[in-house]
Formats: C-alpha cells, sequence, structure tokens
C-alpha cells in the first residue's frame, strides 16, 4: 500500500528557516542596525520634542500684571524677540535656528486650566515645547528652554527696579505754592503708609533688610513713619496755617499767579455787574410797555433768575478776594511774617527730607522683595524631558523583530523549493517491505 503525505507542517517549515542560520542572523541585524540609524537619525529627531514645565512666582503674579502693569500674556514669552533675546544669553546658543523655529512654528507654550464653580481658571503652571532636532544635546536645549522660561522673570526684575516711588516727591519740589507742596507730601506720606500695609499683609511684619547695617523690620519701618508725624506739625495743620496767614514761599511765581487770578475775578464781577445794569434796564422796559399793570411772574422769571446767578457770583468773588487772595497779597496784618514764614519752609523742608529718608527704605524693601520673590519652579524635579518619537530601545527590538521575519521569508524563499522537491522524491521511492537480515 502506498501512501503520499500532502501539504508540509510548522515543524518542516522551522526546520526549512533554521537550515541557513547564519543568514537569517545576519539579516536580522542588518535590518535592526539600519532600523535604529534611520529612527535615530531621521525618524526621531522629526517627531521628537523637548518638553519644560516651569511655574513663575513674583510679588503681585496673582493678579496677572508685571510691575509696569503690563499684562502678562502668556503666549509672548516664545515670541521671536524673546527667544532672540534668550539665545543671545550665551554663546552655547548661537546655532539654535530660531528663525527657522518660528517660521514652522515648532515651538509652542500652553497654560494648564482648571474649571472651578464652572468657570475656567488660569493656574500659572506653562508647558512650553520645542522639536528636539534644533538642538544639539538635550544639556543645551535644558539651558535654553531655561533662559526663555526666565525672561518673564528678567523683565519683572528690570520694571521693578525702575517702580517710581518718588513721583511725589518731584511734585513736591516742583510746586510753586505751599499748598500744592504739602497735598504731594501728604500723597507722599499716605502712599507709603498704603504700601507699608499691603507688604506687612502678605509677607508678615517681620520681614526684614539691613538698612545702614541694621536690621529693620516692615512693621517698624511704618512705624517710624507715624511716629515722626505724630512729634512734629502734622502736614493738615501746616496747610491751615498756610490758608490763614496766606504764606507765599521765598522767590516763587506764585504771588504773581495770585494777582492775575485776582485780577481775573475783579474783571469778571465788573462784567457782571454790566450785565445786571442791562437786565434791569430790560425789566424796567418791560413794565413799560405793560402800562396796564399786568406782568406774570413767567415772563420775568427767567431775567431775575440771571440777576440772582450773577449777584451770588459776584458775592463769591467778593469773598475769594477778601478773604483767600488779599492775604497772599496783604502781609501788613501778619507780625513777623517773613520770619514766620522762614519758620514755616524749614519746618516744610524736614518734612520732605525725612519723607524721602522713608521712600528711600521703602524702595529697599521693595527691591528686596521683588529679587527675593522673583523666580521659576520647574515641575518633575529636572528641566526638561522628551516624548514624541520612538524609543531606541523599544526600535531595536522592534527592528529585531521585523530582521527575524525577513530573514525566515529570505530562507523560505531560497530553500523551501529545494526541500519540497527532496521531499516528493523520498515520497516516490517504492518501499522495500522485505525483512533484511542483521549485518555482522
Amino acid at each position: 500500500m502506498e501512501e503520499k503525505e500532502e501539504g508540509i507542517s510548522l515543524g518542516e517549515i522551522f526546520h526549512v528557516v533554521f537550515i541557513k542560520k547564519w543568514l537569517l542572523l545576519g539579516i536580522s541585524v542588518a535590518v535592526m542596525l539600519l532600523g535604529v540609524i534611520v529612527l535615530v537619525a531621521f525618524y526621531n529627531p522629526g517627531k521628537e520634542v523637548y518638553q519644560m514645565e516651569f511655574e513663575l512666582r513674583f510679588p503681585n503674579y496673582e493678579e496677572r500684571v508685571f510691575p509696569d502693569g503690563k499684562e502678562v500674556i502668556y503666549s509672548e514669552f516664545i515670541s521671536y524677540e524673546n527667544l532672540t533675546k534668550a539665545k543671545q544669553k550665551s554663546e552655547e546658543f548661537s546655532k539654535i535656528d530660531t528663525d527657522k523655529i518660528v517660521a514652522k512654528n515648532h515651538i509652542q507654550i500652553t497654560e494648564k486650566e482648571i474649571v472651578e464653580n464652572n468657570q475656567t481658571v488660569r493656574t500659572g503652571k506653562y508647558t512650553i515645547k520645542v522639536l528636539k532636532k534644533y538642538f544639539s544635546s538635550e544639556k543645551q536645549a535644558s539651558d535654553y528652554l531655561q533662559a526663555v522660561a526666565n525672561l518673564p522673570i528678567d523683565y519683572v526684575l528690570e520694571t521693578s527696579r525702575k517702580i517710581d516711588y518718588y513721583y511725589n516727591l518731584k511734585q513736591a519740589s516742583a510746586a510753586g505754592d505751599y499748598l500744592s507742596e504739602i497735598e504731594s507730601l501728604n500723597a507722599q506720606r499716605e502712599l507709603l503708609l498704603t504700601e507699608y500695609d499691603y507688604l506687612i499683609e502678605k509677607y508678615t511684619n517681620g520681614y526684614s533688610i539691613l538698612v545702614n547695617n541694621q536690621e529693620l523690620t516692615i512693621n517698624n519701618a511704618k512705624l517710624e513713619i507715624e511716629t515722626y508725624f505724630s512729634q512734629n506739625k502734622t502736614l493738615s495743620s501746616m496747610k491751615t496755617e498756610v490758608e490763614m496767614n496766606g504764606y507765599i514761599k521765598p522767590n516763587s511765581s506764585y504771588l504773581y499767579e495770585i494777582e492775575r487770578k485776582k485780577d481775573d475775578l475783579e474783571r469778571e464781577s465788573n462784567l457782571n455787574k454790566e450785565k445786571i445794569t442791562a437786565l434791569e434796564k430790560q425789566i424796567k422796559a418791560f413794565y413799560e410797555q405793560n402800562s396796564s399793570g399786568i406782568v406774570t411772574d413767567a415772563a420775568l422769571k427767567s431775567l431775575f433768575d440771571e440777576i440772582t446767578t450773577l449777584t451770588l457770583r459776584n458775592a463769591e468773588i467778593k469773598y475769594t478776594i477778601e478773604n483767600v487772595y488779599n492775604k497772599y497779597t496783604d502781609h501788613s496784618q501778619v507780625a513777623d511774617y517773613d520770619a514766620k514764614v522762614t519758620s514755616f519752609d524749614a519746618d516744610l523742608k524736614k518734612h520732605y527730607d525725612n519723607l524721602k529718608k522713608f521712600t528711600d527704605t521703602f524702595d529697599s524693601f521693595s527691591k528686596d522683595i521683588y529679587n527675593k520673590n522673583s523666580y521659576v519652579v520647574y515641575s518633575y524635579g529636572s528641566h526638561i524631558i522628551s516624548n514624541g518619537g520612538l524609543n531606541p530601545l523599544l526600535g531595536v527590538v522592534a527592528f529585531l523583530i521585523l530582521g527575524f521575519v525577513l530573514g525566515c521569508c529570505v530562507n523560505l524563499i531560497l530553500d523551501m523549493p529545494k526541500y519540497l522537491k527532496n521531499k516528493r522524491k523520498e515520497q516516490e521511492q517504492p518501499v522495500d517491505l522485505s525483512i533484511e537480515e542483521p549485518k555482522e
């Protein structure tokens, strides 16, 4: 009985595959090496990105404004201008193609947002992503993205140093009259006390700096201002003294201004008198034309109202000239006027000098707070992570498997026909059923 086997078993396939073991191994390794080279040199750089996550910290950041009042717009962090500024920070970054990064939009920044009470809330946590291919190393990418992340802090420190806490003092120094100077000095006093209250609330009253090699707390700095004004003439009492005695600053043009205002008021008063006379004539003529004697209130109401308004205005002008301006132009009724003005001027200068000293101290507190509380916080404990593309280790495994499969296919193509041919020959040979005698 003759039996023929048809088809081929899995075991035979593996047998054929491993006939040329070295060829299989060679193809597997070659495909793996070629695939990894392509992955590392071409595919990954185009897909893999460096990513940095960070948060900004600086005074008043929760209000989303810089010290100069400019709004914090995070998309500006990666503007062409800022990327160029970051590039200029180190020679290490000279070969980074920022022009292409911007042109190809290969850098992105996002801010994490959360939902609270059905409202979207910005967290101030930012993520910058940029394609890996623009950097020669991970260190270069890390250093550059740190430089980009620190640009807002650089801007904070730069603008904080330009905050003008001396504006009211400048106004006081330029004032041509005592009243304006006193108002500016009082505004400076209120500014300092208000700002100290804010700092105490935010940083505690124990926050301190060194002033003249001595430690000074915020609370004590504020107390110095309050103590000084409690032990000296108050600015409000000095304002009253000016108004009562009509003090004029020495060598000031304010007296000429007073005289000009006084002349303007006198001209206005005379003009008003002429208007009143003309209105009275209109009223008289109206009565003469209505000889019947019947005159309605409505017909003359507007004329009488205008006369009343002009009369009241002239009374106001008279009071201002006699009780305000005459005090500045005629000092004969004030005993020892010149000595009093000299003493008053010295007291006011003392207030100015001390307020300047207090402002210097506050300015030092402000700069110290900005310097110590303006920084970048990085996430994940490291400055940079990479993602995208394919992990090289996974690439080795994947391309090794691919090479093995390809090698198996090659071996099957090369050896399977020969194996099947030999198999058919063996199956076609007749089977000898005779029992062979054992050989000695």
